[in-house]
């Protein structure tokens, strides 16, 4: 299910909902539902360690009436009132396990979708894996923050905001599709084809970054509009 989906689902549940602010079906959101997998905790977006299960804690602005749960194979809908789901109004737990040889592949991003139904304190997170495929780590600086990576990272931050990318190796790049160009690298002769600058696309871009011995780092980059206001 790609994030458009996920907001159509919003508006049908907020139909007759007092909300704090009205989900427009042609922005994108900032991701910031809070989830813990293994321990590790992330806001909106993040990539957990590699594992052969992983032990998830979704939390989400407002109570969820609705949880959707969508990777390249599956899609998992719980509703209210399943037992043994809702332990707490705004908490759901859940184990997931790769389907091996289709979710344990290179580019199975996980979408969460989180709707309450009264309030519509609707909210989403974007959770990506390693799989072994990629194993050049990186360093980023994105929405303000800089981090050392492992060989999957994600970038989440305001459409047309530039970030940068740097690596210990000259890396060639190729988006996933050609409205995500929009990488330049530095000139400079110890940093070209190192260090790259991006500005934010209006949309979600996957790029794969290669050496010349074939080894890879994957990079996602989830542009968006504006951020909702809750209660």
């Amino acid at each position: 299910m790609r994030f458009g989906t996920l907001v159509i689902l919003a508006l049908c549940l907020s139909s007759c909902s007092m909300v704090n602010q009205s989900i427009d079906l042609n922005i994108i959101y900032r991701r910031d539902i809070e989830v813990t997998i293994n321990g590790e905790r992330f806001a909106g977006t993040g990539v957990p360690k590699k594992a052969d299960k992983y032990d998830m804690v979704i939390r989400a602005k407002g109570v969820i009436n609705m949880l959707t749960i969508t990777t390249c194979h599956r899609e998992v809908q719980i509703e209210y009132g399943n037992p043994g789901w809702f332990a707490k109004g705004n908490e759901v737990k859940w184990t997931y396990v790769p389907v091996r040889g289709v979710e344990d592949r290179k580019g199975c991003m996980m979408e969460i979708g989180a709707f309450e139904k009264k309030k519509g304190r609707h909210g989403w997170a974007a959770i990506d894996f390693t799989n072994g495929f990629e194993s050049v780590p990186a360093t980023t600086q994105c929405d303000g923050f800089t981090k050392v990576v492992g060989s999957v990272s994600i970038c989440q931050a305001k459409r047309g905001l530039v970030q940068r990318i740097w690596f210990d190796r000259r890396m060639k790049v190729a988006p996933d599709r050609g409205e995500c160009k929009v990488f330049r690298t530095d000139a400079g002769e110890d940093t070209y084809e190192k260090l790259y600058y991006f500005q934010m696309p209006d949309t979600e871009c996957t790029y794969y970054f290669g050496d010349k011995d074939g080894k890879f780092h994957r990079m996602t980059l989830i542009g968006y509009d504006s951020i909702l206001v809750r209660e």
